[in-house]
């Protein structure tokens, strides 16, 4: 999916999981939205769903399990292991999609609202491997300026996520807010993802955790729209 004006756009890559992402596909060649939505995949999203109590004494067993195999204490068939088992029953398996999503800013209301309906289709869930990431347009916009303007809040964005994000591998916080070293790096797994400017002409903001509130989404965008907009060239989007 490409931007068909120079007005400015939004690319929204939601991780997520649902019952049928064939169910999911169709949604979308149905109610003629295939210009702006697409349907990916990404092997990072783990497929498992279960209450987030569930799924953290799973990961305590397993670090448990773990530091006992490398002390040779590990007994198959003891208490560790059948407490683990009755864990792993509780847990589900869904599909996993990367939902991506190309809006016109100006217009971006309308597609939240068609993307709150998408929700309704059918249950969707998140867990702690998805994120939510949304891709600034710079071809219009100032780059280095947006950039400072990027990092210069970062810290207030940092409190707007959940804690886990902030040590999550796919977007490690930004070591230096140096924009020159920044427009350097190669690496796109950072809060503030640089990289994407040579492939998509965006600066994209990794930082977010996996959700399908739609009022999350909105005010997040919302909120990077008005950080951004100060570096706006002449009049856009």
């Amino acid at each position: 999916m490409r931007p068909t004006s120079l007005d400015n756009y939004i690319g929204l890559e939601l991780e997520l999981l649902c019952d049928e992402v064939d169910e999911l596909k169709d949604y979308i060649r149905k109610n003629k939205l295939d210009t702006n939505f697409q349907v990916g995949s990404d092997n990072s999203i783990s497929t498992e769903v279960a209450p987030h109590s569930i799924l953290e004494r799973i990961k305590e067993h397993r670090r448990r399990r773990d530091d006992f195999y490398g002390r040779g204490l590990y007994h198959s068939g003891g208490a560790e292991e059948k407490e683990m088992y009755k864990l792993q029953r509780q847990i589900k398996h869904k599909d996993q999609a990367e939902l991506r999503v190309l809006i016109p800013e100006h217009n971006r209301e309308h597609y939240f609202n068609e993307l709150s309906k998408l929700f309704k289709s059918q249950n969707f869930y998140v867990n702690d491997s998805c994120g939510f990431h949304v891709h600034l347009d710079m071809r219009c916009r100032n780059k280095v300026k947006a950039l400072e303007l990027l990092f210069s809040n970062l810290d207030k964005l940092k409190k707007e996520v959940d804690p886990s994000r902030l040590t999550n591998k796919y977007c490690t916080l930004n070591k230096s807010k140096s924009v020159r070293s920044q427009l350097l790096s190669k690496n796109k797994y950072r809060a503030i993802n640089t990289a994407s400017l040579k492939e998509h002409g965006t600066i994209e903001v990794r930082l977010h955790e996996g959700t399908v509130d739609i009022n999350k989404i909105k005010s997040w965008v919302d909120k990077l729209i008005k950080i951004v907009t100060p570096a706006n060239l002449g009049k856009t989007g």
